[in-house]
């Protein structure tokens, strides 16, 4: 049973890995049997620039003096990544996108979207990390924000551990739960149908013109709609 997990959160100059980089990166290393963090770390890293100021509010002139980025990513994988048995975040394809290629033992381990494959006790009206934290009463101070949102994930677990007992408050089994093999899947529906693959979790892929999501391979049979299975 795994025992520790690294909540990682990261803030970046855009949305494409390919051309943006993380300017900021937080975690929190945290017990699941003891439903307890037991060490932190958030750090800006240097950076020229941040095109996404208007929605991290990290000034660009505050990221020339910031560490490096092997210093950064150094300390996040010494201290706290080798400790862990699993990595959370919140959208965690796009978080594990911008772990720089020369950190690739930090790409190695199991990652767990707290978003997608998290199945939390109480129903949530979205997968926003603020709305799942409030059906849960965790109260909001601050978001959107490297260390901001490691805390929330982290206050979320604990909160989750005191509502009650059973596998569904047990940090272990839930995040183990989490970690069962997933497949992408499309939905075989007609458009005019469209409103049940929403109410499912599927999402619009304008290109490809398909809806979508990933689902564990023992859900696949659930759905009231025809789905197929994609590579």
């Amino acid at each position: 049973m795994i025992k520790r997990a690294l909540i990682l959160d990261t803030e970046t100059t855009g949305l494409d890995p390919a051309k943006d980089m993380a300017i900021e990166v937080a975690c929190i290393l945290y017990d699941l049997e003891f439903a307890a963090p037991i060490a932190s770390f958030a750090s800006l890293i240097q950076a020229d620039s941040n095109e996404a100021v208007g929605t991290n509010h990290i000034p660009p002139k505050l990221l020339k003096d910031a560490p490096a980025a092997p210093e950064v990513w150094g300390t996040v994988d010494r201290d706290f990544f080798q400790r862990a048995d699993v990595v959370l975040a919140h959208n965690a394809s796009f978080d594990r996108a911008f772990v720089p290629k020369f950190r690739s033992q930090l790409l190695g381990k199991p990652w767990v979207c707290t978003m997608n494959h998290v199945e939390w006790p109480q129903p949530c009206s979205s997968k926003s990390l603020t709305v799942i934290a409030l059906a849960h009463g965790v109260g909001i101070v601050q978001a959107h924000r490297a260390l901001a949102d490691c805390d929330i994930i982290a206050r979320l677990l604990t909160r989750v551990y005191e509502m009650g007992t059973g596998p569904s408050f047990d940090l272990q089994r839930i995040i183990a739960n989490a970690m069962r093999p997933r497949v992408k899947i499309v939905a075989q529906v007609p458009y005019e149908q469209r409103d049940l693959t929403k109410q499912a979790g599927f999402m619009w892929d304008a290109e490809r013109k398909i809806w979508w999501r990933e689902d564990f391979v023992d859900n696949v049979e659930k759905y009231p709609f025809k789905v197929r299975v994609v590579k």
